[in-house]
């Protein structure tokens, strides 16, 4: 295992480069949102750095460097932070600190998967003895916490230190860097299926590192093999593309109020492929979504009359199509067919407590699993949650729910959105519903999602209007 791989050198000359160049201390902070935007959103597998037995992935040490640039950036400033933000985070950190003494005085009584004995919701479900008593892990609670810090801190720089121009900038930049996911996926597609798979990943895991979280053999979805981009999973690659599409949505037309060009409609229409080509469940979540706040921004323009025969039609048509999968279900020769079924298959059996063990239902029986336990668990202790770091899931917002319970989901948003005017429908479609049933926790509070957030502002459209 070598300490450090050859992306991890080009990363560092890349900061070192960024610092030489930038001409004072706001050119730093936005050159270095907009390199820590894209590392996150590409969600890279290998590792920066092998120390201490670990992998540190790429992400996480760019976080760790770019909190420090926040906090450097930020004390000039502390005195100018709005009272209610701070109060609101204050209150969030107070919420986790009980938690984890609430947690530390009356442990959670019962059994967890993620525990000193292992962490695979696979080997549960496949039957295995895989849980253990709960206990609290102290590395991830380290790297939560500094996580939540730097959401604080750039929720504070982001919404009152940059303009509406800088946001424009920004997100012009981060969209060039991820057209390198949009131009890969297709080169990926075609490597993968027509050429040879084994070039690839020599190619990425001598650039990136080979590791625990690398993928190193091909996998059959359909009648192709699963794109992953630069990420560990499709599922991951996946909303990394949601992403990517998301910057382009609220630049040309959020903030800009401009018509989709012909070139940004082609773009949209072959990354839906590459999605749905990917393999990924999440694919279709991703797109529903994707899709559900383009139309939210366009009703949001049409008379009152227009938005009721639209919501009624959406509605009957929501009703339909659940109807028709529920009694007729999609071709089961099809992969993302299969994966359906299965998974309306291992809702309609999750109240029951015959499903472990029983196997044959793909990966939706484990992640429907993990949301469902894990979902029993938070509701033993809906206030606090679990514990921070006890237990995770396949689900984003489930697991956030177990680590800070709602108090600290609703001090969360509390903080987010105190100070301005948010289009709240768009940040329900962006932010909740894509990570309801899949997705990681970290990818609600990490810094692509915080910063579009940031620009769903509603005195933002205003403003890009009246600009016009």
């Amino acid at each position: 295992m070598q300490l450090m791989n050859p992306f991890s050198i080009i990363l560092v000359c890349i900061i070192g480069y960024i610092m030489y160049v930038s001409k004072d201390e706001k050119t730093c902070y936005i050159n270095f949102l907009i390199l820590t935007i894209v590392i996150n959103a590409l969600y890279m597998q290998g590792y920066f750095v092998y120390i201490g037995g670990n992998e540190r992935p790429y992400d996480l040490v760019m976080n760790i460097f770019f909190t420090l640039i926040s906090i450097n950036y930020f004390r000039k400033y502390i005195s100018e932070v709005h009272f209610k933000t701070f109060t609101w985070a204050g209150l969030f950190f107070l919420s986790i600190f009980l938690g984890l003494v609430y947690f530390t005085i009356d442990p959670f009584h019962g059994y967890v998967v993620y525990s000193t004995v292992g962490y695979s919701w696979d080997d549960y479900a496949a039957g295995a003895n895989v849980e253990g008593l709960p206990v609290l892990h102290y590395g991830t609670i380290f790297f939560a916490l500094m996580y939540f810090l730097e959401g604080l801190l750039s929720v504070v720089i982001i919404r009152d230190k940059l303009t509406i121009d800088d946001y424009q900038y920004i997100t012009g930049k981060v969209i060039k860097f991820l057209y390198i996911l949009f131009f890969y996926g297709i080169f990926e597609f075609i490597i993968k299926n027509f050429i040879n798979n084994q070039i690839l990943f020599t190619l990425i895991g001598g650039l990136l590192g080979t590791g625990s979280s690398t993928y190193t053999a091909s996998m059959e979805r359909g009648s192709f093999e699963a794109l992953q981009g630069f990420s560990r999973e499709p599922s991951h690659y996946v909303f990394s593309l949601f992403l990517f599409l998301t910057f382009i949505f609220v630049k040309e037309q959020y903030l800009s109020r401009k018509p989709f060009f012909k070139r940004e409609v082609l773009t949209i229409i072959i990354t839906f492929l590459i999605m749905l080509l990917s393999g990924s469940f999440a694919a279709l979540i991703y797109i529903f979504s994707f899709l559900c706040m383009l139309i939210a921004y366009k009703l949001a323009f049409l008379s009152k009359k227009k938005r009721f025969v639209f919501y009624v039609a959406l509605f009957i048509s929501i009703l339909g199509g659940i109807a028709y999968l529920a009694t007729v279900g999609l071709d089961d020769d099809s992969y993302l067919g299969r994966r359906i079924n299965a998974s309306f298959l291992v809702l309609s059996l999750l109240s029951t407590d015959g499903l472990r063990g029983v196997g044959g239902l793909s990966s939706a029986l484990p992640r429907f699993m993990s949301i469902y336990e894990t979902g029993l668990d938070f509701l033993d202790r809906p206030l606090l949650g679990v514990g921070l770091s006890v237990e995770s899931c396949h689900s984003g917002w489930m697991t956030f729910l177990s680590y800070t319970g709602l108090l600290g989901v609703y001090l969360w948003f509390k903080m987010l959105f105190a100070e301005e005017n948010y289009d709240k429908l768009l940040v329900l479609f962006f932010l909740i519903i894509p990570h309801i049933l899949v997705g990681i926790w970290l990818w609600i509070i990490t810094l692509p999602s915080i910063f579009i957030v940031m620009m769903l502002r509603r005195d933002f459209l205003i403003k890009s209007t009246r600009n016009r």
